[in-house]
């Protein structure tokens, strides 16, 4: 459970397998940390916050599952991006797409800045400590994605950009309930694997409802196949 608490963060972190802190939370705190052991697309941070509204930005993890592992973990395998209908992904070796092509980084298209950074240890566990470059993109309205490549991802919002929700939460300042907020998969309508209740864009009773509620699509992996058959 959630325990508020005022730390101005900005950042949402998913690592390892993976830990994931919303940008309300003291990465320092461990019972601030979201384990996320689904698997397919789920979203981290989106504009659409309430029932018919519109998204204009979101940022969605595919995760998959660890490899010769028999406990339920999971990984950041891929990050898509979507800003005002254009397309992005960050994935594994580094490699970026811009509306499904291929990008040749450093580069910039359409206002999303594609390039090669030296990662930012906000905490000492942001990325691995022998991570020495990660693939970053900036969108339009100044947010930053990162991605080291393998397994771990920051999104880093620019301040005065709140009002979102997603597994990383609504970028207040302030880590409580309201950064729990339902996402539309109630009931388990695009994934009865993952059911969620009782509302989209209500206060989630628990956060096994509330990782299941963002679940976003299917992915072509074999897990994620598993569990919405």
């Amino acid at each position: 459970m959630l325990i508020e608490c005022n730390h101005v963060s900005g950042e949402c972190v998913c690592r390892g397998d993976p830990h994931c802190f919303p940008f309300d939370a003291d990465r320092r705190d461990p019972d601030e940390e979201i384990f996320v052991s689904n698997v397919c697309q789920h979203i981290l941070v989106t504009d659409r916050c309430t029932e018919g509204g519109t998204a204009n930005f979101i940022v969605s993890a595919n995760f998959d599952r660890v490899k010769n592992d028999a406990s339920p973990k999971s990984f950041v395998k891929e990050l898509n991006i979507i800003y005002e209908g254009k397309r992005a992904s960050l994935s594994q070796g580094l490699a970026a797409t811009y509306q499904g092509q291929p990008v040749a980084v450093p580069s910039s298209i359409d206002g999303f800045v594609f390039n090669y950074v030296a990662p930012t240890f906000t905490h000492h566990k942001d990325f691995p400590a022998d991570t020495s470059v990660v693939l970053s993109l900036t969108t339009p309205n100044g947010a930053e994605v990162l991605y080291d490549g393998i397994k771990s991802s920051k999104v880093v919002l620019p301040r005065g950009l709140s009002s979102t929700c997603g597994l990383c939460g609504n970028n207040d300042g302030i880590l409580d309930q309201r950064d729990l907020i339902m996402g539309p998969n109630i009931n388990g309508q695009l994934c009865n694997g993952y059911p969620a209740g009782p509302e989209a864009f209500q206060l989630a009773d628990d956060l096994v409802s509330f990782v299941n509620s963002w679940f976003q699509y299917r992915t072509s992996d074999a897990a994620c196949q598993e569990v919405c058959s």
